[in-house]
């Protein structure tokens, strides 16, 4: 998704294939039209903030451990899972806190 890179070409993080997924089930799962498309828009809106949070917490890793962006957002993901949370929560306690990484 908004790459030139075929699927196929590389290994690619689950997060936004994930996201999409969940803000389909949200919408679904809602039973009137109106409901649904707010819903829909207030999942996306979380999703984005929660990918923007992310992106600037891999960004902040990569540049203070001194390490390109794909090692910075594998190191998100196994800093997040060893603490019990999200990688969104995790996030944000980074961005609010460097010294919590």
């Amino acid at each position: 998704m908004f790459t030139t890179d075929p699927w196929n070409s590389r290994p690619r993080d689950n997060a936004s294939g994930q996201s999409l997924a969940d803000l389909a089930a949200i919408a679904l799962s809602m039973s009137d039209v109106n409901e649904r498309s707010e819903a829909a828009i207030i999942a996306a809106q979380h999703i984005l903030a929660s990918r923007n949070t992310i992106e600037q917490d891999g960004g902040v890793i990569a540049e203070l451990d001194q390490v390109d962006i794909d090692s910075a957002n594998k190191a998100l993901a196994v800093r997040s899972q060893a603490r019990g949370v999200t990688v969104a929560q995790y996030s944000e306690h980074v961005v609010e806190d460097l010294e919590f990484r």
